[in-house]
């Protein structure tokens, strides 16, 4: 138990050295929704971090992977979750685009995945899904994907 606590306090750390420090790594970029729907193809890879109630509330962006980061208290599992996200990288060029409800989420998650473990082609969703919707772009009911 004393161990699981000592690693949520240093990943706790790393995530806030990560938000208020300089960039090191490789860069990410910050994509609107016009310029993420024309990009929007087989070759960039789309991953949706919200939680499953969040899909369900809001729907999706068509074709985007699911893989949830952030708990509900806000913890994540990095091993865990970088383990799933390489089964859904189909190469090292592979484009990825971070998906949350509002782009906070996927900004950290963005910078956390260029920044500290220098992966290229990293981009987030501005705004996020609520953006999407906003400017007028659809979303489907997740349970139509399955």
């Amino acid at each position: 138990m004393r161990h699981t606590n000592l690693l949520k306090v240093i990943w706790v750390i790393l995530l806030s050295a990560i938000l208020y420090t300089p960039c090191a790594g490789a860069e990410f970029k910050e994509l609107s929704p016009a310029e993420l729907n024309s990009l929007h193809t087989p070759q960039a890879l789309v991953v949706d971090i919200r939680r499953p109630e969040e899909w369900s509330k809001e729907g999706i962006i068509a074709n985007s992977k699911l893989l949830t980061f952030f708990n509900r208290q806000g913890h994540f599992d990095l091993p865990d979750w970088l383990s799933k996200f390489a089964q859904l990288k189909k190469t090292k060029e592979t484009a990825i685009v971070l998906v949350c409800a509002s782009g906070n989420r996927s900004k950290i998650v963005a910078k956390l995945l260029s920044t500290e473990l220098n992966m290229n082609k990293i981009s987030h969703l501005k705004n996020g899904i609520k953006g999407w919707k906003q400017q007028g772009h659809l979303t489907i009911n997740p349970d139509l994907k399955l």
